[in-house]
């Protein structure tokens, strides 16, 4: 049976990413092995039919120390070994290896033996570091782990080197291009794009108050969660709630200022599990994704997008290009430059909600037509079985 191994850096489960890529390669016949971490302390090797998961086996049961041990990086030499054991039990046809963290290691070892390997570039990941405050706490892992230079030495021998680059959105693609004057035929487009159609719900935009949602992380500056609730202050005399689902370090914060601020038309719901989520999103109105325009925001593209389109949500999103070019060319929301166009914007819509109905139908056609896992799957699969073929 056609093998391939999928890297990880994190525990499993779960990943929607890697879940939908592990759902499209059993279904057609592909055994598939899925290297992760383990500091949940699960059972090293588990077998579900044709997906076998290999976890980092603990020498430490200290949660602390297996946190530190199980880092995924480059110089890691646990990761090392932990990647070289599996490959060489399983001979994979294809490696596939999320982002950059552990792509130096899977091609060293890749390159010894001869298999081909794909680097999954779900993230600009190097700009993505300048966000995360994950390893600023001493010099050590700021030096190893969130030096950005390094990174960008390392996304360049990646990129080079790999057989095949999956990227997540054309702006991606175009980066990689320019920045590494790589051909267009390496890199393929697999998006973050739903898997499940569902009848397009025309549920009733007249209802009062207006429900604007946002669901993901509250972790970081760049979401632009704090840009939506200052706009709100503004809003206080508009029949608008904003629903917030998700959870992150800085969710506190942001309660607190809307204490602070007298605030009662916005809610932080915390977190729910994804089937939950999807249910709550027919309860609402509009969809918004509010991530700051930057280098990262500009060559990535969030889940929730695609999501919110799919449950016949109109946007509203920030002026990223990503972000921007799809809401324009499917005219299926709103985009806004800045706070002030943010209120400007709400304001619109709420005096104007006869339009939602027309957008919330274009997005959906474009979920169905477009923007969906049955066209990233057939690129996904083309590639692999190319590979596999040699």
């Amino acid at each position: 049976m056609k093998n391939i191994l999928i890297v990880w850096t994190d525990n499993w489960p779960w990943d929607s990413r890697i879940q939908k890529q592990i759902d499209s390669l059993l279904k057609n016949g592909i055994e598939v092995h899925l290297a992760c971490k383990n500091t949940n302390f699960l059972p090293i090797r588990e077998c579900l039919g044709n997906l076998f998961i290999h976890r980092i086996h603990n020498t430490f049961k200290n949660k602390l120390i297996t946190n530190i041990f199980s880092i995924p990086f480059f110089l890691n030499p646990i990761w090392f070994f932990h990647l070289l054991k599996i490959i060489l039990e399983v001979s994979p046809k294809v490696i596939i290896v999320r982002d950059l963290p552990l792509v130096l290691p899977c091609i060293v070892i890749a390159k010894m033996l001869n298999i081909k390997i794909i680097l999954d570039m779900a993230e600009n990941f190097p700009e993505m570091m300048k966000f995360n405050k994950k390893y600023n706490s001493n010099f050590i892992s700021r030096f190893l782990i969130k030096n950005l230079k390094i990174y960008k030495h390392i996304e360049k021998i990646a990129v080079t080197s790999v057989d095949h680059i999956y990227a997540v959105v054309e702006e991606s693609s175009k980066r990689l291009q320019e920045e590494y004057k790589l051909s267009d035929s390496k890199i393929s487009i697999v998006s973050n794009t739903p898997t499940v159609l569902i009848p397009y719900n025309n549920k009733n935009k007249e209802t009062k108050p207006l429900n604007l949602i946002y669901t993901g992380n509250i972790d970081a500056e760049f979401r632009g969660i704090e840009q939506v609730i200052d706009a709100f202050e503004y809003l206080q005399d508009y029949h608008v709630v904003f629903n917030l689902i998700g959870d992150g370090p800085m969710k506190n914060l942001y309660i607190e200022k809307v204490k602070n601020l007298k605030l009662e038309n916005i809610n932080f719901l915390g977190y729910m599990e994804h089937n939950n989520l999807l249910n709550f999103l027919t309860t609402q109105d509009i969809g918004i994704v509010p991530h700051k325009k930057c280098r990262y925001i500009d060559t990535t593209i969030p889940n929730k997008l695609f999501d919110y389109m799919l449950y016949s949500l109109p946007v509203i999103v920030s002026s990223a290009k990503p972000l921007k070019r799809i809401v324009e060319e499917e005219n299926c929301g709103y985009v806004y430059e800045n706070s002030e166009d943010l209120i400007n914007t709400l304001k619109y819509i709420i005096d104007n909600r006869e339009e939602l109905s027309i957008k919330s139908k274009n997005g959906y056609k474009a979920v169905i037509n477009k923007y969906n896992w049955k066209n990233d799957e057939k690129k996904m699969l083309s590639v692999v079985e190319s590979l596999i073929k040699g």
